[in-house]
């Protein structure tokens, strides 16, 4: 997935944003917001304009990040209501629930995700000069990705 996605071991939020919008054909807008505490750091509603995910500004960009990537992987999962279905009764996904199977879903793709990003963080092999070193270099560099 990370791969289709065109994701490198460099994974930047807003690049991870955008690519995903652009795997499922919809804008993905971020929105951070006071939520109420004690109560849900993020939410992701669909409209005729797009995705937006609102987020809890009052926490760390860590738990920040956590809680958008796992609303894009409601995204990528195709568990994410419309407004409508919201207005009607039905459920905007929050996440911190995971008794549901799209909760759980979203929670171990965005663990991927992340563990994935955190594993190969700063991990490269030396420049190398000749053509040989390259292709083990490049070689060693998939192992250390997921595949």
């Amino acid at each position: 997935m990370l791969r289709r996605l065109g994701i490198g071991a460099e994974l930047d939020r807003d690049d991870l944003v955008r690519r995903v919008g652009e795997a499922v054909g919809l804008p993905i807008e971020l929105e951070a917001t006071a939520l109420p505490v004690p109560g849900f750091f993020g939410m992701t509603l669909l409209d005729s304009a797009g995705y937006v995910i609102f987020y809890q500004q009052e926490t760390t960009t860590l738990h920040q990040t956590h809680h958008i990537v796992h609303e894009l992987a409601h995204i990528l999962c195709g568990t994410v209501e419309s407004v409508e279905c919201e207005k009607a009764g039905g459920g905007a996904h929050r996440r911190g629930d995971y008794t549901t199977p799209a909760e759980r879903d979203a929670e171990v793709v965005a663990s991927i995700i992340l563990s994935w990003a955190t594993t190969t963080a700063g991990v490269a092999s030396p420049p190398q000069n000749n053509t040989a070193r390259h292709r083990l270099a490049a070689a060693l560099e998939d192992s250390v990705a997921w595949t």
